[in-house]
């Protein structure tokens, strides 16, 4: 498949999900939040441009799904529509890796929509632990050591090396193991490279399967809240 019809077909796929999400967010609160926190890898992809809008300085609703029932998400604000703050904290991925960012001092804390918008993104966090300690020491936003002492790379902000990164991993390492990794991308051979980077995925693998399991506890409690409004609506006719 051609990059072209990924693209399109990507498209396709948010624009179904953002019709899903509207539909849903008008039936009540929690099935709203529900849906919303079910899609958010989908979204992902437009949370990092609306992240890297808002360190740009512009306008902070960069992400704007409307909503017509004014009380299915908050009554305490004039706006009537979802925030791209309202989507990030409703993720727990997002929620939990930044925090886990946070926890470990990282500046990366505050691209976490861009890192989650990579699928390799647990490659990209966990190599830059062994090599700058998730960006804490660097040199012109480069993380990872990207091109070598003669040739490194040059970054204006960490949201570059990012996608450059992601993108070396998908091109040149892509479907290997950090064990392989392990005396190319990193000469000569490390154990302790190995055994950091290893130890870091294996976190954010737990972190990533555990807001899974809140995903689907979210999915039941809607589903649950869902059927006791259709009584209740049984009851009152």
């Amino acid at each position: 498949m051609s990059s072209g019809e990924k693209g399109e077909r990507s498209l396709i796929q948010r624009m179904k999900a953002l019709s899903t999400l509207k539909s849903a967010l008008d039936q009540g609160a929690l099935i709203g939040i529900t849906a919303l926190v079910l899609l958010a890898p989908v979204f992902y992809p437009q949370l990092a441009l609306a992240a890297e809008a808002q360190a740009l300085g512009q306008q902070n609703q960069v992400f704007e799904i409307k909503v017509t029932n004014p009380n299915s998400i908050n009554t305490n604000t004039q706006s009537q529509s979802l925030t791209l703050n309202d989507i990030q904290q409703a993720d727990p991925l997002f929620v939990s890796l930044q925090n886990y960012l946070q926890d470990n001092g990282s500046p990366l804390q505050a691209y976490t929509g861009q890192l989650l918008s990579h699928d390799n993104w647990k490659t990209i966090v966990a190599i830059s632990f062994v090599e700058s300690n998730m960006c804490v020491h660097n040199y012109y936003y480069n993380c990872s050591g990207i091109g070598g002492q003669q040739y490194l790379r040059k970054y204006n902000n960490y949201g570059e090396w990012i996608d450059d990164m992601s993108n070396v991993l998908a091109t040149r390492y892509n479907g290997w193991s950090l064990d392989k990794m392990d005396g190319v991308y990193v000469q000569p051979y490390s154990v302790n490279w190995k055994l950091g980077s290893k130890k870091v995925y294996a976190q954010l693998t737990a972190l990533e399967q555990s807001a899974d399991a809140a995903r689907t506890q979210l999915a039941q409690q809607s589903a649950a809240q869902s059927q006791s409004n259709q009584d209740l609506a049984t009851i009152a006719q």
